[in-house]
């Protein structure tokens, strides 16, 4: 009798428990629903704004994964980094490891230093970051270059068109984007001989 009456009793207990843990599932879902997916060409739209950006931080690349992926140190410990806007070929592809050397030269040039400004945090928890490098040319030390714009001028990356949008320099992206097009640089010369 003595077990019924404390099964009785932990009961809405046990029921509480259950419904709560449903809907921190249900929470954990959605913000994982939130966050864009890169890696998918057709996500989703995404409703509510882009979130604001944050200060930018210095950072060493530690390691440069792809065209368009890159591991720095950030507060002390390893942060992947997601270039804001821009799609690079995978490694595998052609063109992906063009892509990653032009991205490893230009950091190397940097002595692998960075300022990023995070602006989001993708499903695969990598940061989504607009990176600069200050520029190794002699007349220009106060000048920085726009590591996500270099690659698309350079045609080296392509825009990434869901997202672009969402980067503080989108329409510079997307202007550098058009250039490559125009004077056939990196893939665009690819694709232009494949073609014929």
């Amino acid at each position: 009798m003595k077990q019924i009456n404390l099964l009785v009793n932990l009961l809405p207990i046990l029921v509480i428990a259950a419904v709560g843990w449903a809907a921190f599932q249900q929470w954990q879902g959605s913000q994982l629903a939130s966050r864009p997916d890169y890696d998918n060409p057709n996500p989703p739209p995404r409703t509510g704004l882009a979130p604001e950006p944050k200060n930018s931080r210095q950072a060493e690349v530690i390691e440069v994964q792809s065209g368009d992926t890159l591991t720095v140190m950030l507060d002390g410990r390893p942060e992947r980094i997601r270039l804001c806007g821009i799609n690079a070929p995978k490694i595998g592809q052609m063109g992906g490891t063009e892509s990653r050397d032009y991205l490893r030269s230009l950091i190397a040039a940097a002595h692998h230093k960075v300022v990023v400004i995070i602006n989001d945090t993708d499903r695969q928890e990598r940061k989504i970051a607009e990176v600069f490098v200050a520029d190794p040319q002699p007349n220009a030390p106060e000048q920085e270059k726009f590591l996500n714009y270099e690659l698309v001028s350079k045609g080296q990356a392509g825009t990434h068109k869901t997202f672009v949008q969402r980067c503080p320099n989108g329409s510079f992206l997307t202007q550098g984007e058009q250039e490559a097009k125009r004077t056939g640089q990196g893939m665009w010369n690819r694709a232009r001989v494949s073609i014929q």
